[in-house]
């Protein structure tokens, strides 16, 4: 009986090898789910705040409105985990248009590359201030190289006539 025990221990031991091979491979090599198997989308960005700049005798200045015949530009701050924002949307709508038919249209406005986690953003260059006069909404969107859209954000200026 002891022969046949010491056979059976030795058709085990390489099962047995086998197993804690597998077991220590799989433990130090980190064990993925079948979720994390799937491509990860990575986070989208979030906008945090946006403020209307205009350039006067060379200088930046925060305003909330304008005068037409103006430049202004936007400044955007934004966070991403994934430090990989590439693109800017801009939908501008003039007073007492309708939601779903945006006057102005930008984009996709290709953006430097991001080094931080959060950063900041403009125009390549000013703009003009648009035509017509009254309070204008404007909604900004950036998207990252997943495609992953961040919020929508909403501000509003006021242009004026130019005297």
């Amino acid at each position: 009986m002891a022969e046949t025990l010491t056979i059976s221990m030795k058709k085990r031991l390489p099962v047995l090898a086998l197993a804690a091979s597998l077991l220590y491979f799989i433990l130090s090599s980190g064990c993925r789910t079948s979720s994390e198997l799937i491509s990860d989308p990575g986070s989208p960005p979030t906008i945090q705040s946006v403020q209307t700049i205009k350039t006067l005798n060379g200088s930046s200045i925060a305003t909330s409105s304008f005068r037409v015949g103006e430049t202004g530009n936007f400044l955007i701050v934004a966070s991403d985990m994934d430090k990989d924002i590439e693109k800017l949307y801009i939908k501008g709508y003039a007073p007492g248009s309708p939601d779903s038919r945006p006057t102005l249209v930008a984009g996709p406005i290709e953006l430097r590359p991001q080094k931080r986690k959060i950063a900041s953003y403009s125009l390549p260059e000013d703009i003009d201030v648009p035509t017509p006069p009254g309070r204008w909404r404007v909604d900004i969107q950036l998207e990252d190289k997943e495609n992953n859209m961040s919020n929508v954000y909403t501000l509003y200026t006021i242009i004026h006539q130019y005297p």
